[in-house]
């Protein structure tokens, strides 16, 4: 059975930009559509590297970790954009 979205219930996610410094990533998303009904979000990721555990240059990703983000957290920030 088909599923379908409500307009209100829609947003979309682009990423503006993306930058890592040592072991610290930062990560800015801009969002459109219902931005007052997304309530959180998570970012998986994957280490590349030649460590155990870690993924390698090439091969498909397959997330080994999540950072999760709420609305009320200081890392979680809405700005208006021009």
């Amino acid at each position: 059975m088909a599923c379908c979205t409500k307009s209100e219930d829609a947003f979309n996610l682009e990423l503006t930009l993306a930058d890592r410094q040592a072991r610290c990533l930062m990560v800015n998303v801009a969002v459109s559509g219902a931005i007052e009904r997304l309530y959180s979000a998570s970012i998986q990721y994957e280490v590349v590297g030649d460590g155990e555990g870690e993924g390698c240059i090439g091969c498909p990703f397959i997330p080994r970790d999540a950072v999760h983000f709420t609305r009320h957290e200081k890392d979680f920030i809405f700005r208006e954009i021009s």
